[in-house]
């Protein structure tokens, strides 16, 4: 299932592409504006929303449902079944715009949907298992790192995720408030370390930066998620497997006393979220 959705993405992507430069040719050509402005409709709103998403990677999270664009989506298709006859590809746009619609329906209730069962390694109030991670200096036993601080701990699927460097900046923004309370965060993910240190080097900010070589940790916490890498993105030097995005609280025990393992992978916590849970616990006092 993950390898169809990782198929899908990649197409879907190419489709409103597609459409919308065929869309935009129809306009041009004059003859056929309603048709073209049909086609756009259903295209160009993902299409913005998608290049949004990745080059600003600004927003950690969306609405779940796109309401606007799908009411805009269905306003085009209309827009294209009802004036068919007004060209010779009519069919052939319809087919488009119906294949476009239906793929926003399958991003927003299918893709985006992580199906994720709780980990069962993961409980709270019990001690975060032990795992191995690959920092600066090689692999550590993070369990033995714990000290006196409290930790919040982030799985993120890689560079290439703009929702995770989203989250991630959101926490840069709050880092001298967190650093001056004393807690710790650390970042994992199963990208390539270059790749770690390369954020690790953008961000300058004092948080610990980590790679978890082959998904060993997030497989031994039950957080693997196979085949989750967009289909052509391993060009880049990524792996087709990677991880589900999880935040932990642990308290300076390695007690874990807060957990999210969201269900979908465009909404995430915010910041005044794990502040909240910092004071609810006791661990800071501000």
């Amino acid at each position: 299932m993950n390898f169809l959705k990782s198929v899908f993405i990649s197409g879907y992507m190419m489709l409103l592409a597609g459409g919308s430069l065929y869309g935009s040719w129809l306009v041009s050509k004059e003859t056929s504006l309603l048709l073209g402005w049909g086609l756009l409709l259903t295209t160009v709103p993902m299409m913005v929303q998608f290049a949004w998403l990745m080059v600003a990677k600004s927003q950690a999270r969306t609405s779940r449902h796109f309401l606007l664009t799908q009411l805009m989506s269905y306003a085009g298709l209309t827009l294209v079944l009802t004036h068919l006859d007004t060209h010779s590809d009519g069919l052939q746009i319809a087919t488009i715009a119906i294949a476009t619609c239906l793929g926003l329906l399958l991003y927003l209730y299918w893709y985006s949907s992580l199906r994720r069962s709780s980990a069962v390694q993961l409980r709270l109030a019990q001690p975060l298992p032990s795992i191995e991670l690959l920092g600066n200096h090689g692999l550590v036993n993070f369990n033995q790192t714990l000290g006196a601080s409290p930790v919040i701990m982030l799985f993120f699927r890689g560079n290439w995720c703009p929702l995770c460097m989203a989250q991630i900046k959101e926490l840069a923004t709050q880092y001298q408030l967190l650093q001056k309370l004393g807690v710790r965060v650390v970042l994992i993910s199963p990208q390539s370390h270059d790749n770690t240190q390369a954020l690790a080097k953008k961000l300058n900010v004092a948080f610990e930066f980590y790679t978890d070589p082959n998904n060993k940790a997030a497989e031994q916490l039950g957080l693997v998620h196979p085949n989750g890498l967009p289909m052509g993105m391993q060009m880049l030097g990524y792996d087709s497997d990677t991880v589900l995005p999880t935040v932990l609280i642990l308290a300076p025990n390695g007690k874990v006393v807060w957990l999210h393992q969201t269900d979908n992978y465009r909404v995430r916590p915010e910041p005044e979220v794990f502040m909240q849970v910092l004071r609810e616990q006791g661990l800071i006092t501000h």
